[in-house]
């Protein structure tokens, strides 16, 4: 059975093209959400860094600031939840179906791929921190949550122990889990 209006590579085209529009916009406005989750984490991170500032300037002893520090990692790690295995993902359902537009339909037409440009700019731009070879959308987003949480613990348990070696030892720890996960979660070819 024939349909109606997909009758010539040019119609073909046209919807793939609305198709493509509609993705970036859903690409727009996942990247905002994101920034937005983003920056309420920093909100929250500032506001319990400024708790902790002022619980010692009060001289209630170390622990209690200890403590903020690490139940403020609750709703950190909430938001990073949120942002990676949520957010994100939708984020790269939308960067898909514009790569896979692209491939088939962009080329034929001189028309520059643009969400494959900027993914392969993304991969070939790692984090330049030694031993951490973060080139993903996703491995970044990790480290971007990971290293203010491996602070927040560690300086907390320091707070609270006075041992700075168990303190390093939980901030490398809950790094180490975060990033074997987000290595062993996907396939090489993820983002």
């Amino acid at each position: 059975m024939k349909q109606m209006g997909m009758d010539t590579y040019e119609d073909k085209f046209k919807v793939a093209l609305d198709v493509w529009k509609e993705a970036q916009v859903q690409q727009r406005t996942f990247n905002d959400l994101l920034f937005r989750i983003r920056n309420i984490a920093f909100v929250f991170a500032g506001v319990a860094v400024g708790g902790v500032g002022t619980l010692i300037s009060k001289d209630t002893g170390l622990s209690v600031p200890g403590y903020l520090l690490i139940f403020a990692s609750i709703p950190w790690v909430s938001l990073y939840l949120l942002d990676r295995y949520y957010y994100h993902l939708l984020l790269m359902a939308a960067v898909r179906v514009s790569e896979e537009i692209e491939a088939k339909f962009f080329s034929q037409h001189n028309i520059p791929p643009l969400s494959q440009y900027i993914t392969k700019f993304n991969r070939d731009k790692p984090i330049p921190i030694p031993f951490i070879n973060a080139k993903t959308g996703r491995e970044k987003v990790t480290f971007f949550y990971a290293l203010p949480l491996m602070t927040s613990l560690g300086v907390g348990f320091y707070f609270i122990y006075k041992n700075l070696f168990a303190s390093v030892l939980v901030s490398l720890a809950v790094g180490g889990v975060l990033l074997f996960l987000e290595k062993s979660s996907y396939k090489k070819n993820d983002d």
